[in-house]
C-alpha cells in the first residue's frame, strides 16, 4: 500500500510540475507577444495632438508595459515583485477613477497615506 501511495504521489507531483511548466511557458509567450503591439501603441499615442489625451494614453501604455514586464519576470522565475510605496490614497484613487468608465464617487475624505504596491492594486 505504501508503494502504491508513493507511486500515486509521484505521478501527481509530475502532473503538477508539467502544469506549472506549461503555464509558465504560456505566460512567457503571451508577455513576449504583447511587447510589439504595445510599442506600436506607444508610438501612435505620442502623435496625439491633445496633450491631456496623449499623456493619458502614454501612461496607460506604460502601465500595460509594466504588467507585461512583471509577467515575463514571473515567467522567468525571478523575484521581481513590485516594492511597496507610501502614497497619498486620495490621489491614487482619483487617478484610478479617471481611468474607469463611469468612475466612482470618491467623496471628500482625509488625505490618508497608505503603503501599497500601486500597480498590483490597479490590476
Amino acid at each position: 500500500e505504501v508503494r502504491d501511495l508513493t507511486r500515486a504521489f509521484n505521478r501527481m507531483q509530475d502532473r503538477l510540475t508539467r502544469f506549472v511548466g506549461d503555464r509558465t511557458r504560456m505566460l512567457a509567450a503571451l508577455g513576449h507577444d504583447l511587447r510589439s503591439p504595445l510599442t506600436a501603441l506607444r508610438v501612435r499615442a505620442e502623435m496625439v495632438d491633445d496633450e491631456e489625451t496623449r499623456d493619458s494614453l502614454v501612461a496607460s501604455v506604460q502601465e500595460m508595459q509594466g504588467m507585461v514586464d512583471a509577467t515575463l519576470t514571473f515567467a522567468r522565475g525571478l523575484t521581481g515583485s513590485e516594492r511597496p510605496e507610501t502614497i497619498k490614497l486620495h490621489d491614487f484613487l482619483s487617478a484610478l477613477r479617471a481611468d474607469i468608465p463611469g468612475g466612482f464617487d470618491l467623496g471628500a475624505g482625509p488625505d490618508t497615506k497608505a503603503r501599497l504596491r500601486p500597480n498590483a492594486i490597479r490590476r
